[in-house]
């Protein structure tokens, strides 16, 4: 540079300086560096020059026969050095900065962060026979949550190659997990609150969301060290307006407020729907000739009743304020955390005797029952279902009245809550009638709906219902279909082995719901036709975990086998003992053979044997599906479509069952 050009460029820099122009103050940057001792190498900083406040990684490869041993982290300025001895360890260096060290056998990652000074890292390593040799079969586990979530692992601090690990995810009240970082092996990924897969190293790893706020974070087949860290963020209580929902909320925890009164007074909410610890007024006015007589809080299955003058009405820890204005009243409730419905009965302003004006001919009437002819129909349901009324909110006494209840995906239905009058009682969804004052009511199941009927309404009514959300698939055997494709050139090989990829795809077909899960097996290609199947039942629990992480899709399946992944779809139990000669306690699945048994889906054969490592033939595989789910062969409806695959003639043994399960002709 000449000597113009430089003594200008130093004016200018002396005025900048002297006028304290805020463009021109230079950010603060600070130097990272880092050396590592034998069997290591420093892989890459990023960034090595960092502004005031920001973060670096630095990443050490680890030599084979190296493992780590410790990190020195020295403060520049201070003249400090901080040692970290823990592979999955956190060290405070300031005020505000801290450090984090995540090392497995391949790699060890160290994160500084918030930094305010030059920092030097050096990595100390240790030859592989120094260390413990139980070290080898182990992988470290570590979990961290900002001040408003915790993260918890069900195996601890450590975990042996293989395991699954659950990590729970809890928020506090009135928080929501936002974010979920996984980092395997030295990579991360990140799931935000609408997300429920993470992606490391190539392999899925599935988030499944509980109804109390908290998530689960599953890590099958571990084969290296794990760190789960939430962070979590205040629930976002968005009214969308009209429906009485929530935006910006997966899964919170909410509860329904429902209102109803009788012919003479009218009970309206300003919300049907209340996040946990919410408040919702009701109101409750008078028709003309009425005056409201009594005012019911019900929290749940407690309630409790008052005059409207009484000025408190609370049940448990939902607590309520009543203020009259006039003839009309308020209900104001507040910390709403259960289920809540308000009802108000009414008597005439003179008593029972009041006289009225019937407009048709100007006379006094005495009414003996309301001049309306109709009751009031309420619904009630919590997040995971949906209860809807074909009468819409009234009826016509004696006419009849048709409750439909349909768990949404991922839940099922729990308990079933018919309050007729002033009187209720509860059954659980699968019951076939629930009985009210004496009056039975049935219950059926239709196109996966549940559905309660009652004739002859003389009173209110309100149907609740509630759920619970699915830990793994279900067999849906309301909804008969096809599940059993043939091979596409006309035939369908009723004898050959069925393999395991078939099996899985089989059994998928028949669970409830729908599902984007892809398989985390080694063996199992993103883009196979199983996959998809593979990967929901893994989710789920069915499939034993291999060691070797291996599904082995091309292996035939036993017939043990398929009976336990029936077993295990279904969540069967018994303590029936197995009668087959050739099955005993320390047989495989030997209690999911007992449950099959008992529940009439499998047969031994003549010489009292049942053969649990035996193949099963797609044939058989077809039969013991129909018996698992209940369904039988429409031959009437198969006779008229005719013989469906060239190498299954009328004559076989499994014509009709075959074609069924390809088909969907059920009865």
């Amino acid at each position: 540079m000449n000597k113009w050009k430089k003594g200008l460029c130093l004016t200018l820099c002396a005025l900048l300086t002297a006028v304290q122009l805020p463009w021109a103050h230079a950010a603060k940057y600070y130097d990272i560096t880092a050396k590592a001792d034998k069997g290591a190498s420093v892989e890459s900083i990023d960034p090595d020059e960092v502004e005031a406040g920001e973060d670096s990684e630095i990443i050490f490869e680890l030599e084979p026969g190296y493992v780590f041993d410790h990190v020195i982290v020295e403060d520049r300025k201070e003249d400090l050095e901080y040692k970290i001895d823990d592979p999955q360890g956190e060290m405070v260096l300031s005020e505000d900065a801290q450090c984090e060290i995540d090392a497995d056998d391949q790699t060890v990652m160290v994160w500084l962060e918030n930094i305010e000074t030059d920092y030097r890292v050096y990595l100390y390593t240790a030859e592989q026979d120094e260390q413990d040799s139980e070290d080898s079969e182990n992988v470290h586990i570590v979990t961290s949550g900002d001040s408003h979530v915790s993260v918890d692992s069900d195996s601890g601090s450590s975990a042996k190659l293989g395991d699954t690990i659950n990590f729970y995810i809890t928020p506090d009240a009135g928080y929501e997990v936002d974010q979920i970082t996984l980092t395997i092996n030295g990579k991360s990924d990140t799931a935000s609150l609408e997300e429920r897969t993470l992606r490391v190293d190539g392999r899925t790893y599935y988030i499944a969301d509980k109804d109390d706020g908290s998530r689960v974070l599953i890590v099958r087949n571990v084969g290296n060290n794990v760190k789960v860290k939430a962070e979590s963020s205040k629930i976002r209580q968005v009214s969308t307006g009209g429906t009485g929902g929530w935006s910006g909320v997966t899964n919170p925890s909410y509860y329904t407020v429902s209102a109803y009164g009788d012919v003479g007074v009218s009970v309206t909410t300003n919300t049907t729907t209340v996040l946990s610890g919410g408040s919702a007024n009701v109101q409750i006015i008078p028709k003309t000739g009425y005056e409201i007589q009594n005012i019911t809080l019900k929290v749940g299955t407690v309630g409790k009743t008052v005059a409207p003058q009484s000025g408190t009405l609370s049940v448990g820890n939902v607590n309520g304020t009543l203020t009259v204005r006039g003839a009309e009243a308020t209900l104001a409730l507040s910390n709403i955390n259960n289920f809540v419905t308000v009802s108000a009965t009414s008597k005439s302003v003179s008593g029972s005797t009041t006289t009225q004006t019937n407009p048709s001919t100007q006379t006094p009437v005495t009414p003996t029952q309301p001049v309306t002819q109709t009751v009031t129909i309420s619904t009630s349901a919590d997040s995971g279902c949906t209860v809807t009324s074909d009468s819409g909110s009234t009826a016509m006494v004696g006419s009849t009245v048709t409750f439909r209840v349909t768990p949404r995906s991922g839940y099922q239905l729990g308990q079933l809550t018919l309050k007729v009058g002033d009187i209720a009682e509860s059954v659980s969804a699968d019951s076939t009638a629930i009985t009210v004052n004496g009056v039975s009511y049935p219950i059926r199941t239709e196109s996966g709906a549940t559905v309660v009927t009652v004739s002859n309404v003389k009173s209110n009514l309100m149907l609740s219902a509630s759920s619970n959300a699915q830990s793994g698939p279900y067999l849906n055997r309301s909804n008969p279909i096809a599940f059993l494709s043939g091979n596409g050139d006309g035939t369908i090989t009723p004898e050959a082995p069925m393999t395991r990829a078939e099996a899985a795809v089989m059994l998928e077909r028949l669970m409830a719901g729908e599902s984007d899960f892809v398989s985390t097996y080694t063996d199992v290609p993103v883009s196979a036709w199983y996959a998809q199947a593979v990967g929901r039942l893994e989710l789920a629990g069915v499939f034993e975990v291999e060691a070797n992480g291996a599904f082995r899709p091309d292996d035939k399946i036993t017939r043990a086998e398929l009976v336990h992944w029936f077993t295990m779809a279904l969540g069967g139990k018994t303590s029936i003992p197995c009668q087959y000669t050739d099955v005993n306690a320390d047989t495989p699945y030997y209690k999911s053979i007992a449950y099959g048994s008992a529940q009439g889906w499998i047969n031994g054969y003549s010489d009292g044997s049942f053969r649990p490592s035996a193949s099963i033939t797609r044939s058989e595989a077809a039969c013991m599906a129909l018996r698992v789910m209940g369904w039988q062969p429409n031959r009437t409806a198969i006779d008229q479509k005719g013989q469906m695959f060239s190498d299954m003639p009328k004559t076989y043994w499994g014509y009709y069952e075959l074609s069924a399960a390809s088909a969907g002709l059920y009865l």
